[in-house]
């Protein structure tokens, strides 16, 4: 019988619901990425100033696709937590999702009334 003490791995409470609300601070990171990108495609086609009515559709959407997914991105890392921690039982496991879920949203919606409003002004 061995007198060496057994170590248990106990997991820390909180710990994956803590790491999903912390995931939330990628965002920031994301969002200047994607504005990095969204004006950084149109240059590289070699439009400097892109509007809608000088760029072509395609270079538009690709910048704006682009954009989108970069930012949604950290999205993945909240989802993976989240479950994580409705796994542990975390009654409120799901709430940073929600909050991604909003900010992502209202990403899309404001970019989208944005470029309506440049079409229709």
């Amino acid at each position: 019988m061995s007198t060496a003490p057994h170590q248990h791995t106990v997991p820390r409470p909180h710990r994956s619901l803590h790491l999903a609300w912390w995931s939330l601070g990628l965002f920031p990171v994301a969002f200047v990425a994607a504005m990095v990108l969204g004006e950084g495609i149109p240059a590289w086609f070699g439009y400097n100033e892109p509007s809608l009515d000088t760029t072509p559709w395609y270079v538009i959407g690709l910048a704006g696709l682009s954009a989108l997914l970069v930012f949604a991105s950290p999205v993945l890392v909240t989802a993976h937590f989240s479950r994580q921690a409705a796994q542990e039982g975390e009654p409120d496991a799901r709430l940073p999702l929600l909050v991604v879920g909003i900010v992502v949203g209202a990403f899309v919606l404001l970019n989208l009334f944005g470029a309506l409003a440049q079409l229709l002004f």
